[in-house]
């Protein structure tokens, strides 16, 4: 014996929708907040701009008019979820939504504002309550629609973890140095996702890379080149933050030790080069005293006067012997210097100025 079931069709109400009109399961689904829909529909449509819904609405609603405050209050006393006014105020161009924030220094979650509100994230890569990133809802003239604006006093990517690591192995002498600088070149290979905290690290591996190698050891031709591939990634960086004292740091140790990582490259008088990165050091017979480094954007007459105009960088750390005649030099060039936005995070060490320029 057979049996049959009888199975029938459900129309969907309106406020409702029914994506399959053939559906028998007798449920059709509410249209979400500031969504309507007629009788028999299968999507809900959104409400025009100036109007709301709430769920499961058969038609949109007119906005209160008003400033960003009284539409809230007028809307939430007469019983109004978040969804409803929240709309009403963002028509008017006075609220940024919420939104997630994705960069460098992580993934950010903004709640909904009100012009001149913000609101204040821990920065998720770093673990420290002081290292924020602020987010504010700003208006810059009558008539045009708020927008957020961010400022960011993070340090660490996603990625300076990993840096971190290769320090470990490189102090625990579980990584050769030719190695670590292959690691280092691909560490350093997605520009978007340096940040001044990589910077930091690559400063430390670089000085513990100097203190594994004895005063004759030199670097091999593959290390040579991935470590001029490697700065050149991070000068390829925008790596700038707000923490400007941290940036300079960060930035006068790197060129320390790159300075002194140049003394180590494979050949003298030998240019290692990248497209962000080129560093020679000159060679000459004899006993030498350190000058110092010095640091010069264009020329060394314009000193920092134009950081950051696009001009490559120079970092030198020079020497001269007892009669101060002849000179040796480790020079780097940094060609994309972000590491440098201004003369306050450039203000780096100086050295003997004459005997540079000549």
């Amino acid at each position: 014996k057979q049996w049959y079931q009888r199975r029938v069709a459900i129309t969907a109400g309106a406020g409702t929708f029914n994506v399959n009109q053939q559906r028998t399961d007798q449920k059709c689904d509410k249209c979400d907040f500031n969504k309507y829909s007629k009788a028999g529909a299968s999507a809900c449509i959104p409400c025009p701009k100036h109007y709301y819904a709430g769920q499961g609405a058969p038609a949109c609603t007119a906005c209160p008019k008003g400033t960003a405050t009284t539409i809230r209050d007028t809307m939430k006393s007469g019983g109004s979820q978040d969804e409803e006014w929240q709309k009403c105020v963002a028509d008017n161009g006075d609220a940024c939504n919420a939104q997630n924030f994705t960069n460098r220094f992580g993934v950010f979650q903004v709640d909904f504002m009100v012009t001149d509100e913000k609101t204040v994230v821990e920065c998720p890569e770093d673990n420290d309550p002081a290292l924020t990133a602020i987010f504010a809802c700003k208006k810059e003239e009558p008539g045009e629609d708020a927008k957020l604006e961010a400022l960011y006093l993070c340090l660490n990517s996603s990625n300076t973890i990993s840096f971190r690591k290769l320090g470990v192995r490189v102090k625990e002498d579980q990584i050769t140095t030719t190695d670590a600088f292959s690691e280092l070149k691909t560490l350093t290979s997605n520009a978007t996702h340096n940040a001044v905290g990589d910077v930091r690290e690559t400063a430390t591996i670089l000085s513990l890379i100097g203190e594994k190698m004895t005063a004759e050891e030199r670097l091999t031709k593959s290390a040579s080149k991935d470590f001029a591939v490697a700065i050149g990634n991070l000068g390829d960086t925008n790596v700038h933050t707000e923490s400007v004292d941290k940036m300079k740091e960060y930035s006068a140790r790197l060129v320390k030790n790159t300075l002194n990582t140049v003394e180590k490259l494979e050949k003298d008088d030998t240019v290692y080069s990248s497209p962000g990165f080129s560093a020679i050091k000159t060679s000459k017979d004899g006993v030498f005293k350190d000058t110092g480094t010095v640091m010069f954007s264009g020329s060394p007459e314009t000193g920092l006067d134009h950081v950051n105009d696009g001009k490559p960088t120079l970092g030198l750390k020079t020497s001269v012997d007892g009669k101060n005649q002849m000179l040796n030099a480790k020079i780097a060039m940094y060609k994309k210097p972000t590491f440098f936005h201004d003369k306050n995070t450039a203000n780096l060490p100086k050295g003997e100025r004459e005997r540079e320029r000549e």
